[in-house]
């Protein structure tokens, strides 16, 4: 009978064994996929910040919406009134089919020329990232 329970006990810390170690296991998986998730995400960010900062450079390069279309086009630019459209692959590569839209709104106040810049995926059309800037411009240009 004693030989018995040793055997009972064996299988039984074998069992609770298996269950923590399986229980590990998933946990681990799923922190895996959880940071691998964040890490697209995080470098879908970067990618559209990057893309942001470079079209807020070209606007302040620029005098007017016609210098920053010439500035920005690649053969991926589309001019709709004061709305610039630019497309880029996800390597940041201008691409007339890209996959991100990055959106450039001019609006002029007074001396004041305001942007409004909005990377977002074209597909979903969600906004990954805004940027809003802006300059005075000279008088008489």
């Amino acid at each position: 009978m004693n030989e018995r329970n040793h055997a009972a006990a064996f299988y039984m810390e074998t069992i609770i064994l298996l269950i923590v170690f399986m229980s590990v296991i998933l946990i681990i998986t799923n922190v895996f996929t959880v940071s691998y998730s964040q890490s697209k995400k995080a470098e879908e960010l970067t990618s559209a910040v990057c893309l942001a900062e470079n079209a807020a450079e070209a606007f302040l390069a620029s005098d007017d919406i016609d210098t920053l279309y010439k500035v920005l086009d690649e053969g991926n630019v589309q001019q709709q009134g004061t709305v610039l459209l630019c497309r880029y692959d996800p390597e940041r590569t201008p691409d007339p089919d890209g996959a991100i839209t990055v959106q450039i709104s001019l609006e002029e106040e007074n001396d004041y020329l305001r942007t409004e810049i909005a990377v977002s995926d074209s597909q979903s059309g969600e906004v990954i990232y805004e940027l809003h800037t802006g300059k005075y411009v000279k008088e008489g240009r």
